[in-house]
């Protein structure tokens, strides 16, 4: 146990030192990342993994010597550092982890960096197949689980194809929220912690924050505020290119949410839309936010429930929101505005359990 985590700590090193400009141009390189954005994501993603967290991991033994096998979704630029770590770290005795073709140059470097380090580490290998491909090698393989991301469809998709003798864990498509509480208590930090939440990966992973409500009689003040700050995290971590696909759903997103008589306002990082009640349409990333005001906390209640089974993460600022929170969502994990994005190394980051389809 200790000389497996003592490897894995080699291999962030590896990562986080020599390599560590390497590592950021892979993160960037097919990413809509800027470079000051993936090598903050860099940062925060290896720090995550401290000692003390990867031994109470590594006393689990969750994957004790079955031959783990990986299916990523399209996620976070840094997805693949827990994909193949976590299931190193849980004693799997062989980890196969398929990616996307913009993931696999930073996978890539994890593997090479765990390969300087065996024997201490099991084999790990990577595979960019599609998914049905890599569904077909993992059941002809020595798998004995696989663990797959992505939406309701493609859970029913694996159940129905996935071979019998390997057990199915499955994390559904998730995101975050964000609740402002007593927006006239809001001050110019939390303003900047919120912005840093929303900027961080350019909402694109399960912990981003797509929707904030606010609390407040009077919202003018606190969204004059929160497009400053939102500008004012631009410049330390800028945007990074948007590529046709993205700016076209932003297009629509902001079309839609004027056609609706949302309050919208475009800054020079993204754009922020005060809509009444859920909008219709998800945010399409790239720090476009939509805000929407509640009255009390019945109110919050009857907003968040039609995505409560989806939220992972909530992001709070104020004294009373967390108890409603509590209430209303029985698995995300709860915390203060500007820690959304930095989860625990206690798990995937997704906090609420896996669908399990066992052997």
């Amino acid at each position: 146990m200790k000389a497996t985590i003592d490897a894995v700590v080699h291999v962030l090193a590896l990562i986080a030192g020599r390599e560590r400009e390497a590592a950021v141009d892979d993160l960037c390189a097919h990413s809509i990342l800027s470079r000051p954005m993936a090598s903050w994501a860099l940062t925060s993603a290896i720090a995550a993994f401290d000692a003390t967290t990867m031994q109470v991991i590594a006393e689990k033994r969750a994957y004790a010597n079955e031959s783990v096998a990986v299916l990523l979704a399209a996620s976070v630029a840094t997805a693949p550092l827990r994909a193949v770590l976590l299931p190193i770290l849980s004693a799997a005795s062989r980890v196969c982890v398929r990616v996307t073709a913009r993931d696999e140059p930073f996978a890539q470097r994890i593997v090479r960096a765990c390969g300087r380090v065996t024997p201490s580490l099991p084999p790990v290998v990577l595979s960019t197949a599609p998914g049905r491909a890599f569904v077909r090698q993992v059941a002809t393989s020595d798998a004995a689980r696989l663990v797959a991301f992505g939406r309701d469809e493609t859970y029913r998709q694996l159940a129905a194809e996935v071979a019998p003798h390997v057990m199915l864990e499955f994390r559904g498509h998730g995101h975050g929220v964000a609740v402002v509480d007593e927006a006239d208590a809001w001050t110019d930090r939390h303003a900047l912690a919120l912005a840093r939440d929303v900027a961080a990966y350019e909402q694109s992973g399960c912990l981003s924050p797509q929707c904030v409500f606010v609390r407040a009689t009077e919202i003018a003040h606190w969204v004059a505020g929160f497009a400053a700050a939102l500008d004012s995290v631009s410049v330390e971590l800028p945007v990074g290119p948007v590529d046709r696909a993205t700016a076209a759903l932003v297009h629509a997103w902001r079309g839609a949410l004027a056609a609706a008589d949302a309050d919208l306002r475009i800054g020079r990082a993204g754009s922020i839309a005060v809509t009444r009640g859920l909008p219709a349409i998800a945010s399409p990333g790239a720090r476009n936010v939509p805000v929407v005001p509640y009255a009390n906390e019945f109110e919050l209640r009857d907003l968040l429930a039609p995505i409560a089974s989806a939220t992972t993460t909530v992001g709070v600022s104020g004294p009373h929101a967390a108890r409603t929170l509590s209430q209303s969502l029985q698995y995300a994990r709860v915390v203060p505005v500007g820690a959304m994005q930095t989860p625990p190394l206690d798990g995937w980051e997704d906090p609420r359990p896996p669908r399990i389809r066992p052997r």
